[in-house]
């Protein structure tokens, strides 16, 4: 039996708009310092020089924004200081209680947890960091990995399928190697 799927299967692309001149021309015609570190004062970073690395995503478990919480410790034990903002809406409350305690509770000021905040501010944080994560266990393509490529910032994801679908249509190559979600305590 012969099945017509492919008359009935139609390929949509996928596109992503975001705001690359407005965003570049903000920054070109002297917008004052202040404003060019909203995402450090917003962050709490206590140096203005460290490297801020932007993950933006809801709080919810195949998301697992923990993935680089034990790597940023041991790194910025003896290296560098480099500030992480994960900033996105509760929408697993359970989990988002975790985040909140290993991200805001534990007293360490190189990490912070932003609440959701709209689409310009996203746009906005993505401008000013230094790279845009994705720590999802499970993703289809990432709308916020294309846009922050098309802001032309340097985006760092873990290596599922659909990112990897990403990487390889812009031939970037910048994911980390996949590992079961942070065990939940």
């Amino acid at each position: 039996v012969e099945s017509d799927a492919d008359s009935k299967t139609k390929l949509i692309p996928q596109g992503v708009s975001a705001p690359v001149a407005e965003l570049k021309s903000h920054v070109s015609e002297g917008a004052n310092q202040s404003e060019l570190d909203e995402l450090h004062a917003d962050s709490g970073c206590a140096l203005p020089s460290a490297p801020i690395m932007f993950l933006p995503a809801g709080l919810r478990p195949v998301k697992d924004v923990c993935y680089l919480d034990d790597a940023l410790r041991e790194f910025n034990a003896d290296r560098f200081k480099v500030h992480l903002t994960v900033c996105g809406p509760v929408v697993d409350e359970e989990y988002a209680n975790e985040v909140r305690h290993r991200l805001n509770d534990r007293g360490e000021r190189d990490r912070k947890l932003l609440p959701g905040v709209d689409r310009e501010k996203v746009f906005q944080y993505i401008s000013q960091a230094r790279v845009v994560l994705n720590t999802s266990v499970s993703e289809g393509q990432s709308g916020i990995i294309a846009e922050a490529m098309l802001l032309g910032t340097l985006v760092c994801a873990r290596d599922i399928p659909g990112n990897r679908h990403l990487f390889d249509l812009c031939e970037a190559r910048a994911y980390a190697p996949p590992r079961p979600p942070h065990p939940r305590p």
